[in-house]
């Protein structure tokens, strides 16, 4: 009798500590890796609060609670981004409709020579720099009709001409130009002209009127 009572525990308790030997290594497995040391204990774990809880004779973890999510600190930036404000165009300032805006004149004019250096039937040269500092080179020549001014440059390659007898001549490559009209007579500048400028006297002086 006393055999079968023993056996009657032995069936009572078997149960349970098969289903504490079941049970440990599921808690282990889902639950925080490491032990827990006392009753009350709590710690976070991949998302989730764990408190230590008594199991039998065992300290175990529960089954833990979910933690709500932790908001990111740009989300609330992203979400409400501060708007960049447009910068304001700056307005045209409309004239007065009194106010008149005239062109700007082209035309320089610059005296070139007196009038008592070109005698009649005379050509000669002469260096002048108009009202921009720049330099020119003039051949003017006078007949018993009028006054005419050419560039001295000859159109081949830009050398400077001199008066030769009754002909202008570039003497670098020999091209010869008339002194009355500017074309060329002969040379590698046939067919080509010296640059004629417009001119007039005014007080005893030669001008050069250039556009």
């Amino acid at each position: 009798m006393v055999r079968a009572m023993n056996r009657r525990k032995l069936l009572l308790i078997f149960p349970g500590v098969l289903i504490s030997l079941i049970a440990g290594p599921v808690n282990a497995a889902t639950g925080p890796a490491i032990k827990p040391v006392k009753l009350g204990q709590v710690i976070i774990w991949r998302g989730k609060k764990y408190t230590a809880i008594k199991s039998g004779k065992t300290i175990i973890w529960n089954k833990g609670v979910l933690l709500p999510p932790t908001p990111s600190a740009n989300t609330s930036t992203m979400q409400n981004p501060t708007p960049t404000p447009t910068p304001t165009p700056t307005p045209t300032p409309t004239p007065k409709k009194s106010e008149k805006v005239e062109p700007l004149s082209t035309k320089a004019e610059f005296v070139i020579a007196k009038s008592s250096q070109v005698k009649v039937g005379e050509s000669k040269i002469f260096v002048a720099s108009d009202q921009r500092s720049t330099s020119y080179s003039f051949m003017l020549t006078r007949t018993d009709k009028s006054l005419f001014a050419f560039s001295a440059v000859c159109p081949h390659q830009q050398s400077l001409v001199e008066v030769d007898g009754q002909e202008a001549v570039c003497k670098k490559h020999y091209s010869y130009f008339d002194r009355v009209d500017g074309h060329c007579l002969n040379g590698p500048a046939l067919g080509q002209a010296l640059e004629k400028y417009l001119c007039e006297e005014k007080n005893g002086e030669i001008w050069i009127l250039q556009n």
